[in-house]
């Protein structure tokens, strides 16, 4: 059956986000959901028979009898502040990695500004203390002392702006060394590798299993002029 609970709308616009997979998926599906926000709302049709048992026909909406059973669907609820694009990039990348073909659809925005309202909410991002992740739409003079990234993530996972992408980027300033090699795997817009040789390192390779995430990736070391970094699609082998 249907559940789940959306709270704390007053102020917000929030956009939907909706995988929906074959049943046995089910528990991945909202694994995968669960990682962007726990306000999730879950389609199940599978035991209506059994939940409906006895009630009277005419009360059954004729509607719920004809979903597909064998389908099941979980829906994340973002509010634009926080990038639901990059939550939808961050979906499919998994989902695709545990091999499940889901269709990923969207509501609460049309379909013309779905690509850029995001853009609005993404700003010049500081990680640790010296790199400073700056969109290529932005405007950004930095301190003598900083290293700036331009990006552009396109249909890519990887704006700064995600805590595992923050995390990863204030470590670098930690752990690179002059002269010293990279590997980024899973690289998505490249904004690791690019930061990576940006704060000293010889070289880095950065690969994905997703070729549009590649071809994203290269275009943002151009952008950043880091001829030191390699793209490639492939996996960690």
């Amino acid at each position: 059956m249907e559940y789940g609970m959306i709270e704390n709308y007053d102020d917000k616009s929030w956009i939907c986000i909706r995988a929906s997979a074959d049943r046995e998926h089910l528990d991945i599906l909202s694994a995968v959901m669960s990682m962007v926000d726990n306000a999730l709302m879950i389609e199940d049709f599978s035991d209506v028979e059994k939940e409906l048992d006895g009630v009277y026909g005419d009360l059954i909406d004729e509607e719920l009898l004809a979903k597909d059973r064998t389908k099941a669907a979980v829906s994340v609820f973002v509010p634009e502040e926080k990038n639901p694009r990059e939550a939808e990039f961050f979906v499919r990348a998994r989902l695709a990695e545990c091999g499940i073909d889901a269709e990923i659809t969207y509501s609460g925005v049309s379909e013309e500004d779905w690509a850029d309202s995001w853009k609005k909410y993404y700003k010049p991002i500081k990680t640790g203390k010296r790199l400073v992740i700056v969109p290529v739409w932005e405007t950004y003079e930095p301190t003598p002392e900083e290293v700036t990234v331009l990006m552009d993530p396109g249909m890519a996972f990887g704006t700064g702006t995600h805590e595992t992408t923050r995390l990863c980027a204030t470590l670098l300033e930690s752990y690179v060394k002059d002269g010293c090699t990279v590997l980024d795997v899973g690289c998505g817009s490249g904004i690791l590798a690019i930061s990576a040789c940006k704060l000293g390192a010889a070289e880095a390779y950065a690969c994905d299993i997703d070729p549009v995430a590649v071809r994203i990736a290269k275009e943002n070391c151009a952008l950043n002029h880091t001829d030191t970094v390699t793209c490639a699609v492939s996996d960690l082998l």
